[in-house]
């Protein structure tokens, strides 16, 4: 069955001060999205699609078509042109409306099941062989969505708090995720997260999501309707109101329009939220070079 690997790179990366999706860390330059597609077609993935910022739309594809030149390449812009005609865009806002809209840029060119990742996370080859089978199986029923899910504890930065969505599940099925902010691994050697209610400890083997998502092109009509309702809603902030997948995931197990299968993993994983998290991941990739 052929499988798409869909790469969210148009984030802001404003905690790492931009530009990391394109930040060579590999000893021969590598991008960390280098090595999930490199990972990925080793499970059978052969399409890959980029939903990219209007700024890379000069450069990257090239750039891109020169460092994976075997594999089918389809490239989106999130901008604000993918928006329904009857939305007014405030004025003066340039921030994208989240990873809902982002998926949706792209829904041209997604025919087939597709697994949705973020540029800046290394999610260990093991993870792509762990989800695989899922894939093949979700693509071959209706509402069918899968995720692949870490120990909170295998996903933290030692520069920084860090914001995940900690996941519950039934039956090997995902009924609610939960984002928790300002999680960090205290000095105590316990993970908390902090808000302006206290904080909450949780365990190191929480299931947490890290924004890999499976699904068939199937949803992506659901995911329309659900985006242009949330546009419709008065927001507190509509210069920087987002609407994320957990929490449209969420709205649609909660009204019986998907499942969604958790396979959880104890695949390395590696990500980039600081600066400083930066010379730790070069430190790990010097000795894999890709070309």
């Amino acid at each position: 069955m052929k499988k798409t690997l869909l790469i969210m790179a148009a984030g802001m990366a404003s905690r790492y001060g931009g530009g990391k999706q394109i930040d060579g860390m590999g000893p021969n330059g590598e991008f960390l999205m280098e090595y999930s597609i490199h990972d990925a077609k080793k499970s059978g993935f052969n399409k890959v699609v980029f939903i990219i910022a209007p700024s890379m739309l000069e450069t990257f594809p090239d750039e891109m078509r020169k460092r994976v030149p075997d594999m089918e390449l389809c490239f989106a812009v999130q901008d604000y042109t993918s928006l329904p005609g009857w939305f007014e865009v405030p004025e003066g806002r340039t921030k994208p409306y989240g990873t809902v809209h982002a998926v949706l840029s792209a829904k041209e060119y997604l025919t087939e099941p597709f697994l949705v990742i973020n540029a800046d996370d290394l999610y260990g080859e093991k993870a792509y062989a762990d989800i695989t089978d899922t894939i093949d199986e979700i693509g071959k029923e209706e509402n069918r969505a899968c995720m692949l899910a870490y120990p909170i504890g295998a996903t933290l930065s030692g520069f920084g708090e860090v914001t995940r969505g900690i996941c519950e599940i039934v039956d090997g099925n995902l009924t609610k995720v939960t984002e928790k902010p300002s999680i960090k691994r205290c000095d105590d050697g316990i993970i908390r997260s902090f808000t302006e209610e206290g904080e909450e400890v949780l365990a190191p083997d929480a299931p947490a999501s890290m924004n890999i998502f499976g699904f068939t092109p199937s949803v992506l009509e659901r995911f329309q309707e659900e985006f242009e309702n949330f546009l419709r809603q008065d927001h507190p902030n509509p210069m920087k109101a987002e609407y994320v997948l957990p929490t449209m995931i969420n709205t649609l197990i909660h009204k019986g329009e998907i499942s969604m299968k958790v396979v959880m993993t104890d695949s390395n994983w590696f990500g980039v939220t600081y600066r400083e998290d930066r010379a730790t991941v070069v430190e790990m990739l010097k000795d894999m070079p890709l070309r």
